[in-house]
């Protein structure tokens, strides 16, 4: 069946994926879309915080219960990249890019970053359910990015507030990734996801274990894993989990 959504909005919670969790764990639906104004506690991929200041952001959680194992995670993640960028691109009029994995950049400015945390189920090992957690910066802060993060992050509309714009791009957000989720590991997807990757040919530091290792990057394969090679030509395939990634945009 076609995904539909029900709406749970909030001016301020400590976390949109944090809420929907315990909403899932208590057996809410598929299509429970979570929002907040603003976030105390919001957070990214290895428990970095996402700068959440009210009404700047569009801070949403969607519950999903694809019957599927856990790596349908990453389809989820990467379906939601090509939807936010076509929808940002489409209302601002400017061109957005996927950073591997789940990073939009628009020029050399980070603007959203997806998040998916999913629970396993003990009777049959698939996913019992599957957080999709976004984070757009719609406008910049009246004061400003916090200090860490003001020399990368960005806004899509810059600092002009127009109220609606945030309703419209949740909805062409979510209308986008309806489409998307019918087929998750289409070649469609794929090929929108590799055509907006701006980080292929570029040189990257992967970051392993500890250690730093300069490659650049060849391509991504349709299981969504980055191809890169050193400069002794040895190639190297990665999986979202294994590495992270630093580079000159």
């Amino acid at each position: 069946m076609p995904l539909t959504y029900k709406l749970i909005e909030f001016s301020e919670l400590n976390s949109t994926n944090i809420y929907a969790k315990e909403l899932a764990r208590a057996g809410e639906a598929e299509g429970t879309l979570v929002t907040a104004q603003s976030q105390s506690e919001g957070y990214g991929r290895m428990g970095r915080k996402f700068y959440s200041p009210d009404s700047s952001g569009l801070y949403a959680s969607l519950i999903l219960r694809p019957k599927t194992d856990c790596r349908k995670a990453l389809l989820v993640t990467t379906a939601a990249c090509v939807a936010v960028s076509e929808a940002i691109d489409k209302l601002s009029g400017k061109r957005s890019g996927i950073k591997w994995v789940n990073d939009i950049y628009i020029g050399s400015k980070k603007v959203c970053g997806i998040l998916c945390e999913s629970a396993i189920s003990k009777n049959n090992g698939l996913l019992d359910y599957l957080i999709l957690g976004i984070g757009v910066n719609l406008y910049e802060p009246q004061n400003g990015f916090e200090d860490d993060i003001k020399g990368i992050a960005g806004a899509v509309f810059g600092s002009e507030y127009r109220k609606e714009m945030k309703t419209e791009l949740q909805k062409e957000i979510f209308d986008n990734f309806a489409r998307y989720y019918e087929d998750l590991g289409s070649r469609e997807i794929y090929c929108k996801y590799r055509e907006k990757c701006f980080i292929i040919g570029q040189k990257v530091n992967v970051i392993k274990n500890g250690a730093v290792f300069e490659h650049t990057v060849c391509d991504i394969d349709e299981s969504f894993r980055l191809i890169t090679k050193n400069d002794s030509g040895e190639y190297y395939l990665h999986d979202s989990g294994e590495v992270s990634l630093k580079c000159n945009i």
